[in-house]
């Protein structure tokens, strides 16, 4: 039999607007299917209804209230080091991605801790469209070097 699978998700929000509706979906989905496969875990900034459901259905969570929607360098990389512990101290074998901020966050981290996968999906993205030219060379750079 194989190894059972650790997957992290990571969202920013603890709410159920469409972003976190699909990783529950997906989360509920894949381990009323596999649940000898797979042990899912959530990682957001505070309680609410994501919490509250994930609550309902067993599945673990951690919250990271340094995780913010505005860029805060100290708060940012607090919440790196944060899920950096969280994933190498749970051994996660998966870290899936969810927004431009916990994606860039988040594979920096699963990426420093040694995750064997990290994924990303793009549900939109939230830094303004600009003309300027400094800030979509930085908005590259950092799309970059999270990769």
């Amino acid at each position: 039999m194989d190894k059972m699978k650790n997957v992290l998700h990571i969202q920013l929000l603890p709410l159920l607007t469409s972003v976190q509706r699909v990783s529950l979906s997906e989360i509920v989905e894949v381990y009323e299917n596999n649940p000898e496969k797979y042990n899912f875990s959530v990682a957001c900034n505070g309680k609410g209804p994501l919490t509250l459901k994930l609550e309902e259905f067993g599945i673990d969570y951690f919250i990271i209230p340094e995780l913010k929607r505005n860029v805060e360098p100290v708060s940012d990389f607090r919440a790196v080091f944060k899920l950096y512990k969280i994933i190498k101290h749970n051994k996660f074998d998966i870290v899936h991605t969810h927004s431009s901020k916990t994606g860039f966050l988040g594979r920096i981290a699963a990426r420093l801790s040694g995750t064997p996968l990290v994924i990303h999906t793009v549900h939109g993205f939230s830094f303004p469209m600009t003309t300027n030219r400094f800030a979509k060379f930085v908005f590259f750079v950092m799309e970059w070097f999270a990769k």
